[in-house]
């Protein structure tokens, strides 16, 4: 995290009125450390405010599999994984037929969404997510608990067991 120390301490030393650049290098500090695979300790993200920046960090290291960078921000967060596929959901992630919109503040259920005119773009050559392109109507609202995922994480399984077999 020696990058991140750095930029601790010369941020108040970045000139200008604010500490935009400051801010920023922080922030791509903290990208470069998820997305580059570093080792993170489960207390790093200790004391971190949940919100939007929170859970970019936490997509960038399911994506990039980085799980030490996953299990220091659940830590942080208060929050067990949701996994389905085997792969752990965060805000954004598409799984049952919908897209994950947030998690509930005790940490216990998700909240995802299907939308009206629902049209994904194609996937992006450099990070492989597609853009969504529907009207953001919400047709419906799902919370799911850590119960009903492994449930249905189960039913997938059998199903894809059996359609195996034939």
């Amino acid at each position: 995290m020696w990058l991140i120390t750095v930029n601790r301490h010369y941020s108040n030393r970045s000139g200008g009125c604010s500490n935009l650049r400051g801010d920023q290098a922080h922030d791509k500090a903290w990208r470069l450390a998820v997305s580059g695979g570093y080792e993170f300790e489960k207390d790093d993200f200790l004391g971190w405010r949940p919100g939007d920046f929170i859970e970019e960090l936490y997509r960038l290291g399911v994506e990039r599999l980085n799980r030490s960078a996953c299990i220091a921000i659940e830590k942080a967060l208060e929050r067990k994984p949701f996994i389905y596929e085997n792969k752990r959901l965060y805000v954004g992630s598409r799984t049952l037929g919908a897209t994950v919109t947030s998690f509930a503040k005790d940490g216990q259920s998700l909240i995802a969404c299907t939308y009206h005119g629902s049209v994904w773009g194609e996937k992006c050559k450099t990070c492989g997510r597609r853009e969504y392109l529907g009207n953001g109507k919400i047709k419906r609202r799902i919370r799911k608990t850590h119960k009903e995922i492994q449930e249905a994480e189960k039913e997938r399984k059998r199903v894809f067991a059996a359609d195996k077999r034939r």
